[in-house]
């Protein structure tokens, strides 16, 4: 006689996970995570007491993902701003529809922009920045107000499929939007 397969809150929250990362968030459904795992709803359902709850653990694991994504700067670009900047592009362009889990959809809708720079989740990145740099984390904060919309707005474009993915265009772009914050920056300490 044949042991049973033992289905963990794990392999569910891993099929789900690659359901979203292949499908979309919206393809993530008992059936979908039954049918992915070889197993029936049941043990899905005993698990968790909503898809909602399997959802938010996906977002979990995909923000988990994107972070250690865009921190993996390998020395391709001297700048940290614009590395860690083309590695945010990259992952809208590898992993669209984790990017519109994580930043095109309701999930993080309460917050401000200046919540998103004062957030944990920015921490991490301001000081990496910084100490590559040699800015204050407060420079690099203001360097990264700037530079963000645009470094999102082109990875949005990407992730929507409105925009071809020309990495020598982008890298001039953002270079040149870098190169404007800092002779600002630079400017105004002059004047102060």
């Amino acid at each position: 006689m044949s042991k049973k397969a033992i289905i963990t809150k794990e392999i569910i929250v891993n099929a789900a996970f690659e359901i979203a990362r292949a499908e979309g968030e919206e393809s993530v459904n008992a059936r979908s995570i039954a049918k992915k795992i070889g197993c029936t709803t049941q043990p899905v359902l005993y698990h968790f007491s909503s898809i909602r709850e399997i959802k938010e653990e996906v977002l979990k694991k995909a923000d988990v993902m994107h972070s250690k994504y865009i921190t993996d700067i390998h020395g391709k670009y001297d700048n940290p701003m614009l590395a860690i900047g083309m590695q945010y592009i990259r992952f809208a362009l590898e992993e669209k529809h984790l990017f519109r889990l994580l930043f095109q959809s309701d999930k993080f809708a309460s917050k401000d922009f200046s919540d998103l720079l004062g957030g944990d989740e920015i921490s991490p990145l301001i000081t990496i920045m910084a100490s590559v740099s040699g800015m204050s984390e407060k420079v690099m904060r203001k360097i990264f107000a700037c530079i963000f919309l645009p470094v999102h707005g082109f990875a949005s474009l990407i992730a929507n499929n409105a925009m071809i993915y020309d990495e020598e265009y982008i890298v001039d772009i953002l270079s040149e939007i870098y190169k404007s914050i800092i002779s600002n920056l630079k400017e105004n300490d002059n004047n102060d």
